[in-house]
């Protein structure tokens, strides 16, 4: 079977005042290894903050690129078969997390 252009991940949707930080699933990418993290909501700010992580085991997990702390598209390449969100929320706003991976 080939492999797809790209796939989408919804790593957490509608996210709100979840305070000390919220780890989402685990999601295996297989062979897409160029990420697009979407940072959806309005009202983003404060202590709000989206760290995206790494691993290959799902035991040790490992930053993946810098922080995010406003709402937008963050470009980042991964080297590891598996991806998930750390987010914080101090606010009352909604928040999603999409990633679109590709080759």
């Amino acid at each position: 079977m080939p492999t797809p252009d790209y796939v989408t991940y919804i790593l957490d949707s509608g996210l709100a005042a979840v305070g000390s930080p919220h780890t989402g699933d685990a999601f295996e990418i297989g062979p897409h290894r160029q990420l697009s993290i979407q940072l959806i909501g309005t009202g983003i700010g404060g202590a709000d903050s989206l760290q995206m992580e790494q691993s290959n085991d799902k035991v040790t997990w490992e930053n993946l690129g810098a922080g995010i702390a406003a709402a937008g598209v963050t470009e980042d390449t991964c080297d590891a078969k598996f991806v998930r969100s750390v987010m914080t929320i101090d606010t009352g706003t909604a928040i999603s997390i999409v990633v679109c991976a590709k080759p």
